[in-house]
């Protein structure tokens, strides 16, 4: 009876110390939050009815230029009513990944050990790349916590042969790969294993896929209306990726842990940091120990937990699939696996700790209390420099608290209105996400009609800086890839509205970096050749061109007339190129 409650008293203290540690840096310093434009667009396409508008059926593109499909617009929806500030946001989802931590913790300590439990819900406490990825308003934020749904379901299958479990796992499953396609690996390895391995239900699998693929129904349904843009999209994503195959990748789920590869998100001030917290910036060196750690606890976890052992195999596939299929080495690529890496790498030190050897358990005890101890002071060195800096100059760029006070003085006039958030939500968003062959500005203001553009040219005019005025004249004259036309269209625009020079700019710049090409201007005549060509200009006014085999010679011989000579000693001189360069020639 005495034992008893001593561990239910083990048990509360370790509970209520894993949530001040979920807590201490997910839900403070909102302000330092990270909010650029795929967290703006986010919160502004979960807000659409609030606007009077209706969900739209994706949400941002992936890093592949696939459209994701709009779930996360869903569950941000709920949040979007109760307020539209990015922190009140922020710190939902950092809630419900503290929430995740909580039940993270009550599954291990049920399936495995109180000690593990407590180990592995600490490390991811402070963890420094986990608090990164659990405290901002993007679809990545929230896999953590569906993962957690999901390991929950696969224990109740193989433990507790609990059917009703199926529901869950297919659920979670499908909603894990609509938040982060990527996640499709993972999950496909394994179902494969959970399949060879429980009973199944076909019934509670079936109510597990409708309830998963719910809010999937729209995404179908915009893609089968449109031709499947996103199919042509992700076909062609397979030439982004790596040509060859990156030792990063392998890195990864060990720089994950602690503070691997943090440089990605301090960028320049790396240096910075180094400078203003020397001992800090050189203990976190003792972190790379976990690298050693976690093999030993992938190996111990195996062999001692063999009814869960496909979960070690998975991890490991998983990781090797992304090498071998030369996946870009992003690290928000292994959030799913973070729970099953912490509990690897607990299993390990929970070992150590239990040792009857005095010297192995309390020096594992002493490097656990460190690396928790350094992550603590890591993590508030990294705040305390966004504070004093502003943001980094690296991927986290600047904090939310920065950017709004510029935001705050740009939308002065319009605070009293009841658009002010919105407009304030597009002020993060840059104008070439909108282009009108691209998914968002197709889905948000495809309907545009030729009738509409007066209307909308006066708001221009009344409104130069509205965003949104911007978007709707971008997306309509870019339904196509831009062309020649395109720009010198714009061109013509620009002359009559002075407020069309940013969209006409966009378009110019977006055309010739999209097509490497360069433009020459006078003032009787302009045109664009390719980037590479040599441009040189004789007495008599000639322009002359050289490249790839050809001479082109243009000059101008008054009253909009044109001299253009094409000298090739190898190849002929109608070829795509030079007809390219003939029809940008513009008398101006």
């Amino acid at each position: 009876m005495l034992l008893s409650q001593i561990r239910q008293k083990h048990s509360l203290i370790s509970f209520f110390v894993v949530l001040l540690s979920a807590l201490s840096f997910r839900i403070t310093q909102l302000d330092l939050i990270e909010f650029k434009a795929d967290e703006a667009i986010n919160l502004l396409l979960a807000a659409r009815p609030l606007f009077g508008h209706e969900f739209v059926s994706g949400g941002t593109v992936s890093s592949l230029g696939v459209l994701n499909p709009p779930i996360f617009n869903y569950i941000l929806f709920p949040i979007a009513l109760i307020s539209l500030d990015p922190q009140i946001a922020s710190l939902t989802i950092a809630l419900i990944n503290v929430a995740a931590i909580l039940g993270f913790y009550f599954l291990v300590k049920r399936y495995y050990s109180l000690t593990t439990a407590t180990i592995a819900s600490l490390l991811i406490s402070f963890s420094p790349w986990s608090i990164l990825y659990s405290r901002k308003i993007w679809m990545q934020d929230l896999l953590m916590p569906f993962t957690v749904l999901l390991l929950l379901s696969i224990h109740k299958l193989i433990i507790e042969k609990n059917e009703k479990y199926w529901i869950l796992y297919t659920a979670s499953s499908l909603i894990l790969i609509q938040l982060h396609p990527i996640s499709i690996v993972f999950i496909s390895i394994t179902s494969i294993f959970m399949f060879s391995r429980t009973k199944k239900s076909l019934k509670y699998i079936v109510y597990g896929i409708l309830i998963g693929i719910l809010p999937f129904i729209p995404y179908v349904i915009y893609q089968i209306q449109n031709g499947c843009p996103d199919c042509s999209s992700f076909l062609e994503s397979r030439n982004r990726l790596n040509p060859n195959f990156s030792i990063q990748m392998l890195m990864r789920p060990f720089q994950i842990l602690g503070v691997g590869d943090f440089r990605f998100i301090l960028g320049d001030d790396t240096l910075t940091f180094a400078h203003k917290f020397p001992l800090i910036y050189k203990a976190r060196e003792i972190l790379y120990l976990e690298y050693l750690l976690l093999p030993l606890g992938f190996a111990l976890f195996v062999i001692k937990s063999k009814k869960f052992s496909f979960l070690g195999y998975a991890t490991l596939l998983t990781i090797a699939s992304y090498f071998f299929l030369k996946i870009e080495p992003f690290m928000h690529y292994y959030i799913i696996l973070l729970p099953l890496l912490f509990l690897f790498l607990a299993t390990a030190f929970s070992f150590f700790i239990k040792s009857k050897n005095l010297v192995l358990r309390w020096g594992s005890l002493l490097l656990f209390l460190l690396i928790i101890l350094i992550s603590v002071a890591f993590n508030k060195a990294f705040f305390d420099l966004l504070r004093e800096n502003g943001g980094t100059k690296g991927d986290y760029g600047s904090v939310y608290i920065a950017s709004k006070k510029e935001k705050d003085a740009m939308l002065s006039k319009y605070r009293a209105g009841s658009d002010f958030q919105k407009r304030m939500l597009m002020t993060y968003i840059p104008l070439e996400y909108m282009y009108g062959y691209l998914p968002l500005g197709k889905m948000l203001y495809g309907n545009i009609s030729v009738n509409d553009i007066p209307i909308i040219e006066k708001e221009l005019l009344e409104n130069p800086q509205d965003k949104q005025t911007q978007f709707k004249l971008l997306s309509f004259y870019t339904q196509n890839p831009e062309t020649i036309q395109t720009i010198y269209l714009l061109r013509e625009k620009r002359k009559q509205i002075p407020q069309y020079h940013p969209i006409y700019e966009q378009v110019l710049r977006n055309y010739m970096g999209k097509y490497f090409k360069k433009e020459y201007s006078s003032l009787n005549f302009n045109f664009f050749y390719p980037e590479h060509w040599m441009l040189s200009e004789s007495n008599d006014g000639t322009i002359i061109l050289e490249g790839d085999g050809y001479d082109l010679y243009i000059k101008n011989l008054g009253q909009n007339y044109m001299n253009i000579d094409c000298k090739s000693v190898h190849r002929i001189c109608n070829n795509g190129t030079i007809s390219e360069i003939k029809a940008s020639i513009r008398p101006l």
